[in-house]
């Protein structure tokens, strides 16, 4: 058998196509799963075997291990591993420790009912997704599936516009990939792609395919500071950006961080450890969707006017807020809209001012205004649900502090109850948080229909028109 591995595509293509009685099977009747390669020279997980089952094939998944940064993460390392599939499939599951009782699929939204045989388990899907798979709710070694539907636009390695990135370890050095104007990047299914990226004046760039950016050689973000670059980095000169399907792990700062205008961010996978791991920050008439994160400080920033956020399913780790809407902005901004989404944990467990699943620390001048949170389903999370606060911090440099108003909370449910009570707190004299609406809030099965049921703590001078229902 002749192997074509090491050969360029092109090259690969002719001799294929030479080779005698050789027949190429139409699409519709090609293979339905897609494992993607083994980079190599990578660490794989000691923990789980993963492999899919479909019309009888066993399709094996290479299992990757991302480990812990900072001395208070609550897991030792996180498992994780990628395929494509189209129609059904039965994801096999084998847990190398064996001593479990119970298995969970987060979200538990997806309804996923799971078989158990000895020390592996299975379970069904038919659609994309992104899954936790928890053993007695434990948390200590976490294992991540992403079921990815097929890649559409898959370049060629000779297009010269197109950084093509194929299976295998790939460095980028110091100070990492620095885009051209007309510049794609392109990490294939195997690709394990070691650096950052960084854009200014690329408009229209983008960073796509099924393989991993990695940022865990990198040093650490010193404690109290916010100096570390982020992983993708984008200006405000670099709009219509969009960054889709990898998997970015170990980022000491924000894993995306891109300011231009209608920025595109899907189906992005992410996993950060230090407490300065922030997930996604964009610009505004940006989208979001369909995105997995598991980082240590905010998941998102609800910072830009026009935000779209949908279909993303967050752990949130022991610092920052799931959905943060404002650390100090200093302009007005209006119109954010974040529904459809999953939170699958939530690890506060210390005081601070950022512990909450809705947190804002607005110390900037600017009026914040029309949030609308709806069809968000929470659960394992029991710290706090509010942190709405308007302050002065260290960080602020405004000489005064603006007004937040109309939120709306639709169709928020929480599986548990709450240690510590909401807060919606102004320590500010000028600076008002005004009309937050509360529409079909449950917590624990529990309609919440008062600032009592939901124990807020509030100054009501400051704090003006919560309403229920």
């Amino acid at each position: 058998m002749v192997s074509t591995r090491s050969m360029p595509a092109r090259q690969s293509i002719r001799l294929l196509l030479s080779l005698p009685f050789l027949v190429i099977p139409p699409l519709e009747s090609r293979a339905k799963v897609i494992a993607y390669p083994s980079p190599g020279n990578v660490e794989e997980s000691p923990h789980y075997q993963v492999d899919v089952l479909q019309d009888g094939e066993v399709s094996s998944c290479f299992a990757y291990l991302t480990k812990a940064q900072w001395r208070t993460n609550l897991s030792e390392d996180t498992s994780y591993t990628s395929f494509s599939f189209d129609g059904e499939v039965s994801i096999r599951v084998i847990n190398h420790a064996a001593f479990f009782k119970e298995t969970k699929v987060l979200p538990s939204s997806r309804g996923i009912e799971v078989e158990r045989s000895s020390n592996w388990i299975t379970f069904t899907i038919d659609t994309p997704g992104k899954y936790a798979i928890e053993f007695d709710g434990k948390t200590k070694h976490p294992l991540l599936i992403f079921a990815d539907s097929h890649e559409k636009d898959i370049p060629s390695p000779d297009d010269p516009d197109i950084l093509y990135y194929g299976p295998g370890v790939h460095f980028l050095g110091i100070p990492g990939l620095i885009l051209k104007p007309n510049q794609d990047v392109y990490l294939a299914p195997g690709a394990f792609v070691k650096g950052r990226i960084y854009g200014d004046d690329t408009p229209g760039a983008r960073i796509y395919g099924r393989g991993v950016l990695s940022g865990q050689h990198l040093p650490g973000q010193p404690a109290g500071e916010y100096s570390v670059p982020h992983m993708i980095h984008f200006t405000d000169k670099s709009p219509g950006v969009t960054i889709e399907g990898i998997t970015i792990v170990g980022s000491p700062h924000y894993n995306i961080a891109a300011y231009g205008a209608d920025i595109t961010v899907r189906d992005v996978k992410m996993m950060g450890w230090w407490f300065g791991t922030d997930g996604i920050a964009v610009g505004p008439n940006s989208l979001i969707e369909d995105c997995f994160l598991k980082v240590n400080d905010d998941a998102i920033k609800v910072y830009s006017p026009g935000l779209v956020a949908r279909r993303c399913v967050f752990w949130q780790m022991e610092n920052g807020a799931v959905f943060q809407l404002s650390w100090n902005l200093k302009t007005d901004r209006s119109g954010f809209h974040v529904y459809d989404c999953d939170v699958i944990r939530v690890e506060h467990r210390q005081e601070a001012n950022n512990r909450g699943i809705f947190a804002s620390i607005h110390g900037g001048a600017g009026n914040l205004s029309d949030y609308v949170f709806e069809d968000i389903r929470i659960e394992n999370a029991h710290w706090r649900l509010l942190s709405l606060m308007s302050q002065k911090t260290k960080w602020a440099k405004s000489e005064t502090v603006g007004n937040i108003s109309d939120i709306l909370f639709r169709n928020i449910s929480v599986d548990g109850n709450f240690h510590q009570p909401s807060r919606i707190q102004s320590s500010v004299e000028e600076s008002n948080i005004d009309r937050i609406r509360f529409e079909n809030l449950t917590i624990n099965g529990q309609l919440i229909e008062s600032v009592e049921e939901l124990n807020i703590d509030y100054d009501p001078t400051r704090t003006k028109n919560i309403s229920f229902n």
